[in-house]
């Protein structure tokens, strides 16, 4: 696309710059009516009543029909809504720090499928962090016992 068309803002007469404001101030008076006119009708159709139901009951009823026919993303929202997550993936053993690398990969991929939310990654990565602290402390604890008891060792022959 050419720019040699274009006349920058800073090139136009006041009479121009005040025409494009005036234009750009009544096009976003006119996309914000049509988003509160859109917000009004989706309340009022939430709040109406759909055999017996209210929208809101309706749509919940509809989107747990659906989780229960096995749509992931359905079953994910409905958990969700109810303040309950599920991970559906399963997570490698880590008996040793250095295998924490295998549980990341487990996790990117898990996002990159679909089958976890990037919400809940923030949550396992702070239980992995503190895993792999834990496994750490564990290791360095072996290493400084193997050292004591060979420092030991070497006292008693030399």
């Amino acid at each position: 696309m050419s720019n040699e068309n274009l006349v920058s803002l800073g090139d136009r007469t006041t009479e121009e710059q005040r025409e494009i404001a005036k234009n750009g101030g009544k096009a976003s008076g006119v996309a914000r009516r049509r988003k509160r006119d859109m917000r009004t009708a989706i309340r009022a159709i939430l709040d109406g009543k759909h055999n017996d139901k209210t929208g809101v009951e309706a749509m919940a009823a509809a989107l747990f029909e659906r989780a229960l026919q096995g749509d992931p993303r359905a079953v994910e929202l409905v958990l969700k809504l109810a303040g309950q997550s599920a991970v559906a993936f399963p997570f490698p053993e880590i008996t040793r720090a250095k295998d924490s690398p295998l549980i990341t990969a487990a996790i990117l991929k898990a996002v990159a499928v679909g089958s976890l939310p990037p919400d809940d990654v923030t949550k396992l990565s702070s239980l992995l962090t503190a895993h792999v602290k834990a496994l750490m402390l564990s290791e360095l604890e072996e290493r400084v016992t193997a050292l004591e008891k060979r420092n030991e060792h070497y006292r008693e022959t030399h």
